[in-house]
């Protein structure tokens, strides 16, 4: 299964016992909908309370979806930043253990960029985010941005898996939908046509 495309879900599904870790409902397919209909309503022919129950939880499986979606999308962005800072940090790292300085391009403003040259120093700063930056050790930088990374990492692979477990509640939902409503029709026909 891969860590960065969650192509796996997608391909093997998930089996009946799946229980989705972070609360997403699964949706049971009505395999008899005569049966179904018939323990829920009185009258077969108005299906109308249960499509409003299956539009309520369709309706829940796409906000959540939407979350999910951008959830995903953050993190896609995040964790290549994550891994960029922490490219960085251990290269100042290392020319620090070097003793060498660390030659660069600094940006002043939007595409102003001046030559740098950074004295030795075994600190380093890094945004948290809020505007909050906080100075470390490159050692204790390095072990908070790996957290981060491996935080993140995890994170989109829960999304990925959470998005195609959504996926598949919320087609067998749309499935529902169109077999009571074709239920509904049906028996609505044959009523009609006894008269």
């Amino acid at each position: 299964m891969s860590k960065t495309t969650g192509s796996g879900y997608l391909s093997q599904g998930f089996d009946d016992s799946y229980v989705n870790p972070r609360g997403i409902p699964r949706a049971i397919f009505i395999d008899n909908v005569e049966q179904y209909v018939s323990s829920k309503v009185e009258d077969i022919t108005n299906v109308e309370p249960i499509q409003r129950v299956l539009q309520d939880q369709h309706s829940k499986y796409a906000m959540m979806e939407v979350r999910l979606v951008n959830n995903r999308q953050n993190l896609k962005q995040k964790v290549p930043e994550i891994e960029k800072t922490l490219k960085a940090v251990r290269l100042l790292k290392e020319k620090y253990e070097a003793d060498e300085t660390v030659k660069t391009h600094y940006q002043l403003s939007d595409n102003i960029y001046v030559k740098a040259e950074l004295k030795k120093n075994d600190k380093v700063a890094l945004w948290l985010g809020a505007n909050v930056m906080v100075e470390y050790s490159f050692d204790e930088a390095i072990k908070l941005l790996e957290s981060s990374l491996e935080s993140a990492t995890n994170g989109l692979e829960q999304t990925y898996e959470d998005y195609a477990f959504l996926k598949d509640q919320k087609t067998t939902t749309e499935v529902n939908m169109s077999r009571v409503h074709n239920f509904g029709v049906k028996k609505r026909q044959e009523l009609k046509n006894k008269k």
